[in-house]
């Protein structure tokens, strides 16, 4: 597959979880993205957005992303909701990937699953609903801790 026909496949995909999220969920209307591999959708939070995406390997993923220019403030966002992980991670059916490297600026919480662009279209509507539904589930059950936590 060339490379405009995988952007071409991206851009296909996410017309639908997009889509569905500005129609039926107008707290999603502020879309942003590289136009390829993933969207993100703003928080009231600076520096702190969700996004659905297709990682490097692949795979659809959902996250929140911490990412301002201040490294110290991400890993102390990222490690106060660490401390709400078993309660977070109760009301997300998948398992919670928790990510922060040491030198790196920005921290991730993710959901990821089997699944990949290049699957046959067919597959699409699971893997799409799929992001829809761990994106609201992403809001619901994170958008209370960062608010509390920087208030």
């Amino acid at each position: 597959m060339t490379i405009s026909q995988r952007e071409q496949r991206y851009q296909e995909y996410f017309e639908t979880p997009i889509g569905t999220l500005q129609a039926e969920h107008d707290l999603f209307s502020n879309a942003t993205g590289d136009g390829g591999r993933w969207h993100g959708f703003a928080t009231d939070i600076p520096g702190v957005s969700y996004r659905i995406a297709f990682l490097l390997g692949e795979q659809p993923a959902v996250r929140i992303v911490i990412d301002r220019s201040d490294h110290e403030w991400n890993r102390w966002l990222f490690d106060r909701l660490f401390e709400f992980r078993e309660a977070i991670q109760a009301e997300i059916p998948d398992p919670l990937v928790w990510d922060y490297v040491e030198g790196r600026r920005r921290c991730i919480v993710s959901v990821v699953r089997d699944g990949s662009i290049a699957d046959p279209r067919e597959t699409w509507p699971e893997m799409q609903t799929w992001m829809v539904e761990r994106l609201l589930a992403f809001k619901r059950v994170f958008s209370p801790h960062p608010q509390e936590l920087v208030e």
